[in-house]
């Protein structure tokens, strides 16, 4: 019922502003090429401050931001301003979970999510009195793995020191399994039935890529391209 309230707001944005909506989250962005651009995009503000007024949902300008992303290096920026209060310019936003920066990188957020797997490895490690391989594989792969893995691919590592970095996280927790620790990382994931995460994250590129070719693909044909993608990513 709150996306049928709201959902006419993007009725009220002019032209030349892109807008998107994610339950009471809202993103503008424009191309700004000239001052036009520019006022465009400050006059949206201004309808949506008058809209949400008239429906009497407040927002939060203490929570609004600019980003700017430009093509060329750039030493000032213009300001925005939201019911006279004026928008902070930031260096990267947090968005559905994936922070990217002005140049559309996403180390910090990389950065991220290895700190946050690493610290829950640790605790499983510590917390399960159990020192089944098997079991802890399983732990890792609900609590850590997905950590790794969320949105990959939009945010998959693309430097080889942030991919190594990534893959360190499974590769240390392996290693501190006591019955695994004298043998090689690759036969460490054999013996636990798992992929390396660089192989899962190809998988998900592949997945993504054959959805984007075939639109009305079903559900129920997914499962053996899932599994002649693991095949062929295994092979490599």
């Amino acid at each position: 019922m709150f996306i049928v309230f709201v959902n006419d707001i993007c009725d009220v944005v002019p032209d030349g502003v892109t807008v998107k909506l994610f339950a009471d989250d809202i993103k503008l962005y424009s191309v700004i090429k000239n001052t036009l651009d520019r006022d465009n995009l400050q006059s949206c503000l201004r309808v949506i401050f008058e809209w949400s007024a008239h429906w009497q949902l407040n927002l939060s300008p203490s929570k609004c931001s600019v980003l700017h992303v430009p093509s060329i290096r750039v030493s000032s920026y213009c300001s925005y301003h939201f019911n006279d209060v004026i928008l902070p310019n930031i260096d990267s936003v947090t968005d559905l979970g994936v922070t990217s920066d002005s140049k559309h990188g996403y180390i910090s957020h990389i950065d991220k999510i290895v700190s946050k797997a690493s610290l829950r490895s640790k605790l499983i490690l510590n917390c399960f009195q159990s020192r089944n391989p098997i079991l802890l594989a399983k732990a890792f792969c609900t609590f850590v793995r997905p950590t790794l893995e969320y949105c990959s691919v939009v945010s998959s590592p693309a430097l080889k020191k942030d991919i190594y970095r990534s893959e360190a996280v499974q590769r240390r927790f392996t290693k501190r399994l006591t019955v695994l620790r004298n043998i090689p990382y690759c036969d460490r994931l054999a013996y636990l039935n798992l992929d390396s995460l660089f192989n899962r994250r190809i998988k998900s590129d592949l997945l993504l890529c054959f959805l984007a070719a075939h639109a009305d693909v079903s559900l129920h044909r997914l499962a053996p391209l899932r599994e002649k993608i693991m095949l062929n990513c295994t092979r490599l």
